[in-house]
């Protein structure tokens, strides 16, 4: 239901945060399909994603090879779709399941302090969470075709041994308080 009131009045820009393992795929190939572009711009490295996003907001020793050789290409396509949404006075909406890597307050910071140079509007956050129980096993198998990938030099999936119960991957209050110290935050579950 959350896609279906993007447009409004006031400018806003929407991050729909995965995670991985969480229908993120499809809510992209509908959001693409339903929004398209300004709204919804094509990505560069995939392009029914927003890596970008990510990598501006990502530390660099969290990120591979290939995105630290891209210098501050990402900042310059994330601000490009801000510009062609206001543009055209339209929502953003940004989709990436890495935006789920982020963990410090720094990296929030870059990419909310991106967007909103760039006047950006408000930005709402939508995280899908799911229950670690089936999440987990679902993401050791798509984190060993990652690095089999050449995405792994883009953003390489965590070690095997944060892919657990516990780990910093599932917590998801963490999360929540991340990003609701600066967004307003909508938590969907997957199994719902």
């Amino acid at each position: 239901d959350w896609s279906s009131d993007v447009c409004s009045s006031d400018l806003r820009t929407i991050l729909h945060i995965g995670t991985h393992r969480t229908g993120t795929t499809s809510t992209q190939t509908y959001l693409r399909q339903r929004l398209g572009p300004p709204a919804y711009p094509l990505g560069t490295l995939v392009p029914h994603q927003h890596i970008e996003a990510a990598l501006v907001a990502l530390r660099p020793r969290r990120l591979g090879p290939a995105a630290l050789a891209r210098g501050g290409a990402d900042a310059a396509i994330v601000g490009g779709w801000v510009d062609a949404a206001r543009h055209a006075a339209s929502d953003l909406v940004l989709s990436t399941e890495e935006l789920c890597l982020v963990r410090h307050r720094d990296e929030r910071d870059r990419l909310l302090d991106l967007l909103d140079s760039r006047g950006a509007g408000a930005v709402e956050v939508v995280l899908v969470h799911r229950d670690p129980s089936t999440y987990l096993p679902s993401y050791r198998v798509a984190a060993r075709i990652v690095r089999q990938s050449s995405l792994v030099g883009i953003v390489p999936p965590p070690p095997p041994r944060d892919i657990r119960e516990g780990s910093w991957l599932v917590d998801h209050d963490a999360r929540v308080a991340l990003w609701s110290a600066r967004c307003e935050v909508r938590v969907l579950r997957y199994e719902d």
